[in-house]
């Protein structure tokens, strides 16, 4: 049986989403995947910042979930790939 490869339009999500998670990572907030009810969001445990994503949306929604998280931050002085500087500003 021949395996599917993915579309460009998934390959470009995912990078969006890896992409997106670095940055998050770069901001010292730890991505997690958690098989759970709800959105998930940004909270913070014992002075560390996490964003929780469930399992079971689609690569869109957590980077929505990703956007959102990352435009309440201060990226003054990061290094953000224009392509998502442009998401986060609402431009793409």
């Amino acid at each position: 049986m021949a395996t599917r490869k993915p579309t460009s339009t998934a390959l470009h999500s995912k990078a969006q989403l890896d992409q997106l998670i670095r940055l998050c990572e770069t901001l010292a907030i730890h991505v997690r995947e958690e098989e759970m009810e709800g959105r998930g969001g940004l909270y913070q445990l014992k002075g560390q910042r996490h964003l929780l994503l469930p399992q079971d949306l689609t690569m869109d929604e957590k980077r929505d979930i990703l956007i959102d998280a990352l435009k309440r931050e201060n990226l003054e002085g990061v290094f953000v790939l224009p392509a998502l500087r442009s998401l986060l500003e609402g431009s793409a």
